[in-house]
């Protein structure tokens, strides 16, 4: 394991609000998405896209920039901010697809993975929407979203991002 990814575990062990640390800088990011989810759909589509992220004034959480050509292209954002008093993250997401800010999913690390909650609506039916993270090294990390209609005993993978750290000035 390299110094940096161990300066950062260790960092977090000790101080949950440094959790995200390691997602701090420029990604290439290879995405799989199912087509239509809760629905038996098998079908994924794969697709690029760019993430910046950079910590918020203050170091009281991180902003990130995901943007892509897919699909007629699109930007999202999102933003994460620690709660000392709770010791846990809230994670917010919008994009310039939908005008609305997505409720929070919360949660935290344990070790080197994060599971992070929310209940949602999905084709106007309540499920529990799941974000996992997964800090692998100084240079790849992973994050998936998945589905459970039936509150969490199971759940359906939806969409899955592997992140590379980029290592050129276009970060492309």
């Amino acid at each position: 394991m390299s110094t940096r990814t161990t300066t950062a575990t260790s960092t977090a062990a000790t101080d949950p609000a440094h959790d995200f640390d390691f997602l701090f800088g420029h990604w290439r990011v290879h995405n799989r998405r199912l087509r239509a989810r809760l629905s038996g759909c098998n079908d994924w589509e794969t697709f690029e896209s760019r993430v910046d992220t950079h910590p918020l004034p203050g170091r009281l959480g991180n902003r990130e920039h995901f943007h892509t050509d897919w699909d007629g292209g699109y930007h999202g954002l999102a933003i994460r901010l620690f709660e000392p008093a709770t010791a846990r993250w809230r994670i917010w997401w919008a994009s310039d697809r939908s005008p609305l800010l997505e409720s929070p999913v919360v949660g935290g690390f344990d070790g080197d993975v994060g599971v992070f909650l929310s209940r949602i609506a999905h084709d106007g039916c309540p499920v529990l929407c799941r974000y996992r993270w997964t800090r692998i090294d100084a240079d790849y990390a992973r994050w998936d979203q998945a589905y459970s209609p039936d509150d969490g005993a199971g759940w359906e993978s939806n969409w899955e991002m592997d992140f590379r750290r980029a290592r050129d000035d276009a970060h492309a």
